[in-house]
């Protein structure tokens, strides 16, 4: 033990790398059953009558695509399969492109028609006031789609004049603005059903929203994706970044319990020593 106490942390590190590594490389993953929140977003998609129309808010960025741009996908290609229309927004600029890219990913290759099946309104600056105003007018904030085409001419948004006519809006979020604006500024409001993927540092301070029932479910960190992707068997990065996270925490808490085995045991020697 006080040979552990000297390591040079360099051995730790080398240690943590290996242990992420191998799991990517031998594909190991740990696949538990999804989550009763999860379960419950599947359910409300899956319940949606034909034509309806959901609304996906992107709110993340680059720094946080690990954990939400897989749920995104996962969502999507849950909602492909469904006879829904899918109306994006974002909260955040660097959303956008994360957007088309899961758009790309899903939508196209399951032969789905932009404008008519789905339609990126993009992003608009204004947050919390922006969630307000959509709950009046979507139109109002966005009068056309990201590639300048006015909504009036686009059949995905046939009938749909603001939040009121959304059967379900899905809110990823790695922050602020995204899904506690969503609730404080819509939901509350009107009472649709929302659900949440958030990032896992963020879940703690969404959960009370998902006990008051004003969130339907939550999809919280890389485990959520993970779930989502195992509902809509699409197991993807989600699935796969489980291995290698299990095994760095469990590295994380072996070292905490080394650590103060250590501890205890030069404190009792140094005790011994003093008597």
């Amino acid at each position: 033990m006080e040979w552990l106490s000297r390591i040079d942390r360099r051995w730790l590190y080398l240690v943590m790398a290996a242990v992420i590594i191998v799991p990517f490389l031998t594909q190991t993953t740990f696949k538990g059953p999804p989550s009763q929140s999860a379960k419950t977003i599947y359910h409300a998609i899956e319940s949606l009558p034909p034509g309806a129309v959901v609304l996906v808010s992107a709110d993340y960025d680059p720094g946080s695509e690990a954990e939400i741009y897989p749920m995104n996908v996962a969502i999507f290609h849950h909602l492909a399969h469904k006879d829904v229309r899918v109306i994006c927004t974002q909260l955040w600029p660097q959303g956008r492109p994360l957007v088309e890219k899961a758009l790309a990913k899903v939508y196209y290759p399951a032969g789905k028609k932009y404008g008519k099946d789905f339609v990126n309104l993009g992003y608009k600056s204004g947050g919390q006031l922006l969630i307000n105003k959509m709950v009046e007018s979507i139109r109002a904030p966005f009068p056309t789609d990201v590639f300048g085409t006015p909504v009036d001419r686009i059949p995905a948004m046939r009938g749909v004049e603001s939040l009121k006519d959304v059967a379900l809006v899905i809110s990823l979020s790695a922050g602020t603005p995204g899904t506690k604006e969503w609730v404080q500024q819509a939901q509350a409001k009107l009472g649709f059903p929302l659900a949440a993927g958030v990032t896992a540092v963020t879940a703690p301070d969404i959960f009370p929203y998902l006990n008051t029932g004003q969130l339907i479910g939550i999809l919280g960190g890389l485990r959520g994706a993970a779930d989502y992707e195992t509902l809509v068997d699409r197991p993807g990065r989600g699935v796969r970044g489980m291995g290698p996270q299990s095994t760095g925490h469990l590295l994380i808490v072996l070292f905490i319990v080394l650590g103060n085995i250590g501890y205890l045991l030069a404190r009792r020697k140094a005790k011994g020593g003093d008597g």
